[in-house]
């Protein structure tokens, strides 16, 4: 069975004409004919009763043409979803963000892409930056968002600036240097780091965090903390301070009554990347990043 056979089915059942049903499909009457035979010995049954003067359908043809409409139908469909995600239009794109980042812009991105783009199904994940990347590479996301001191560089990854963070020190309003406008990591020497680290972001990252403390002259206290909702119930309470981008910071503020204070220095930024594979042809996520800029 075919489509070709079903089409031909269809026009001469409701013709009730062999002859004007060829006409419609530019072939000749011997070949519709073929063809509908075909179909009856594949379905073991006549679908019509023909006679010298006139042609109708059978019992079986009459409750098969109901059948023809609806499978030609489904195909129909089956087509325009194809098409709708061949152009990006529908399917699913697959986001991941690191804990936090939900303080920034991205919420408006996400509905703003959901906006312009009703049929594409977003689903999103929230991880660490290692976990993150892993799904990345196993084709499990297909594009995530990062926040970190310098740029991402893989030579299977694509990425994009999305914005820079100046940092901010927050404390708690009894700590000592809360009435400040300005902090430099100088001043912060005597005091406890909470970190936001998984085991096996940990030294990557204390690194690249070290190096600002050492360049401050001093080897900082850090407090690790895997959890970064905790962090701010671990600074209200006292036992050290974070550092941390704009978006957390006065999330934080707001939230649990945090002092934020910027960090001086030129280079006391964070960077927010969005990265994805370049092997990844899903026509939603080339829609997506080109709503980035």
């Amino acid at each position: 069975m075919n489509i070709n056979q079903l089409r031909y089915f269809l026009d001469a059942a409701r013709l009730c004409n062999f002859t004007k049903a060829a006409e419609k499909n530019y072939i000749s009457q011997s070949a519709i004919t073929q063809q509908i035979k075909s179909l009856e010995q594949e379905l073991e049954t006549e679908l019509f009763i023909r006679d010298k003067r006139k042609v109708e359908l059978s019992p079986a043809g009459s409750v098969f043409i109901h059948e023809a409409e609806a499978i030609l139908s489904r195909i129909v469909q089956a087509k325009e979803k194809i098409l709708s995600v061949s152009m990006g239009v529908s399917g699913i794109l697959r986001i991941g963000f690191i804990k936090g980042y939900e303080a920034s812009d991205f919420p408006n991105v996400i509905q703003c892409f959901c906006e312009k783009n009703p049929g594409v199904n977003v689903s999103l994940t929230r991880e660490n930056p290692v976990a993150l990347l892993d799904k990345l590479n196993d084709k499990e996301l297909d594009i995530i968002f990062l926040v970190g001191f310098d740029s991402v560089l893989h030579p299977e990854l694509n990425s994009h600036l999305i914005c820079r963070h100046p940092l901010f020190v927050t404390m708690s309003h009894r700590h000592p240097l809360s009435y400040r406008t300005g902090i430099s990591r100088k001043e912060l020497a005597t005091e406890a780091i909470i970190t936001n680290n998984t085991d096996e972001q940990l030294e990557e990252d204390i690194s690249k965090i070290l190096q600002q403390f050492l360049g401050a002259g001093y080897m900082p206290n850090f407090i690790r903390q895997e959890d970064i909702d905790t962090i701010p119930i671990m600074v209200s309470s006292g036992i050290g301070i974070s550092i941390v981008p704009e978006f957390i910071a006065k999330r934080w503020q707001n939230e649990m009554n945090l002092i934020c204070i910027p960090l001086e220095g030129e280079n006391e930024i964070a960077f927010s990347h969005a990265v994805w594979g370049q092997k990844n042809s899903n026509p939603a996520l080339s829609r997506f990043i080109s709503m980035l800029g």
